[in-house]
């Protein structure tokens, strides 16, 4: 599996949930109105903060960026939630639109219950990366994007069941809780 595994690990850090972000924060900016301050808080709590505090601490700790240990992640994902929370309540006082309170509303709930669940269990993260934001899409009204992520999802989620880093279980409440969750969120802002 030696040229697969760099494949896959590829497929891995390329659709983590930052990256993922940032496409959805530009896609959404250039559909609706924000500013240009609001970007950059986006950018900041959901693209830069979760992906160089993990990076950093795991650099720190000397374990792998992906935190294969269930209970390594508790930290990193602890501090990563309150750069979401800290940036959800920055959008809601600079008067974000809806679509991004909405955005912000759902990676903060997400965050928060995938570090919840990682105290008992570990649950993919790479799957509520891309299943939290595609079902966001949906409730909004982009299908195209919302199936494009769902192909990615499956194909990711492939990479991460080949690579031994999750269960097909971990891997199907990724899913769940992806989707219930930014559905709640969803039914709160709107």
């Amino acid at each position: 599996m030696g040229k697969n595994k760099k494949i896959y690990e590829f497929i891995s850090i390329i659709f983590s949930a930052p990256f993922i972000a940032l496409y959805i924060i530009l896609r959404i900016f250039f559909l609706y109105t924000f500013s240009v301050e609001q970007l950059v808080f986006l950018i900041i709590g959901y693209v830069l903060l979760p992906l160089f505090i993990p990076l950093l601490y795991s650099y720190k700790k000397k374990i792998e960026w992906d935190y294969p240990s269930r209970e390594e992640r508790i930290i990193p994902f602890s501090l990563v939630f309150i750069g979401y929370a800290l940036t959800l309540i920055a959008l809601y006082l600079l008067d974000t639109c809806r679509e991004g309170i909405f955005l912000a509303v759902s990676y903060t709930f997400n965050g928060l219950v995938s570090l919840l669940i990682s105290f008992k269990y570990k649950i993919s993260i790479h799957v509520i990366g891309i299943m939290g934001p595609a079902t966001y899409l949906l409730l909004i009204g982009l299908l195209k994007d919302f199936l494009a992520l769902f192909i990615l999802s499956l194909l990711v989620s492939y990479s991460r069941y080949v690579l031994k880093r999750h269960t097909p279980m971990q891997l199907f409440l990724g899913y769940i809780e992806s989707i219930v969750i930014t559905i709640l969120a969803y039914n709160i802002v709107y």
